[in-house]
């Protein structure tokens, strides 16, 4: 029985990385669809039907927004903490040199969680501004 090569061992890590990285902005992009979705649809809503609009309108649009925000944020950290486990695993995988330095180093932890930090601040700013301006509130 064969065993993997530590290169075709790291190709294949490195492959689980670039998956999860691109997962976490699929994940962004979905929610900055949905999310002009409704926006977009509180909005016309708002001048085209004003007086045949009940308050469960905009209640059902504070609804939807959050379940999107939830499910994004859950999918966004599940593949980020994916990401990082796999890039241990190819820190450890790839071994250390002559000098006992690490081949493949662990990134900076600012680095390494910037962008979904970024991406998860831009959507809760956004939750709440929607909430705070709803345009089907009366």
């Amino acid at each position: 029985m064969e065993t993997l090569s530590v290169d075709k061992h790291c190709e294949m890590l490195t492959s689980q990385i670039l998956e999860r990285i691109s997962a976490i902005q699929q994940s962004f992009n979905l929610y900055a669809q949905m999310f002009s979705a409704i926006l977009g649809g509180a909005v016309v809503l708002r001048l085209q039907y004003e007086d045949k609009m009940t308050p469960n309108f905009a209640c059902l649009a504070d609804v939807l927004a959050t379940l999107i925000f939830i499910n994004a944020v859950v999918t966004i950290l599940r593949n980020a903490y994916s990401c990082q486990k796999y890039r241990e695993k190819l820190s450890d995988t790839a071994g250390v040199d002559k000098s006992g330095q690490k081949i493949i180093p662990l990134p900076n932890a600012f680095y390494r969680n910037c962008n979904w930090i970024v991406m998860l601040s831009a959507m809760v700013v956004a939750q709440v501004l929607f909430y705070c301006f709803n345009p089907l509130r009366p």
